[in-house]
């Protein structure tokens, strides 16, 4: 728990010196239909992961979902980006 604050601070403490204040990703415009899209995936990914863990009692499944979700979070991510950026190109 204590890294993934540390990271959090971090990440805010990044963006408000690159960009002067902090994006969280909620957003209203385009962005925000990117999360829309890509939330039920990784909803779903996290519920496998969990009833492989808590109903069949096996964790290598939910390794290797985990796995999965972290190349989906990464390429929602740079997708997000980029939908970001080009929306904030239009509006200057």
């Amino acid at each position: 728990m204590i890294p993934l604050v540390l990271g959090l601070v971090l990440v805010v403490r990044w963006d408000r010196r690159r960009l002067g204040m902090f994006i969280n990703g909620y957003r209203r415009g385009r962005t925000r239909l990117v999360i829309a899209a890509f939330l039920p995936i990784l909803l779903a990914l996290y519920g496998a992961s969990v009833y492989f863990v808590f109903a069949t009692q096996e964790i290598w499944p939910s390794l290797l979902l985990a796995a999965l979700m972290f190349g989906v979070a990464t390429y929602i991510s740079i997708v997000w980006q980029r939908v970001f950026v080009r929306e904030l190109e239009r509006s200057l």
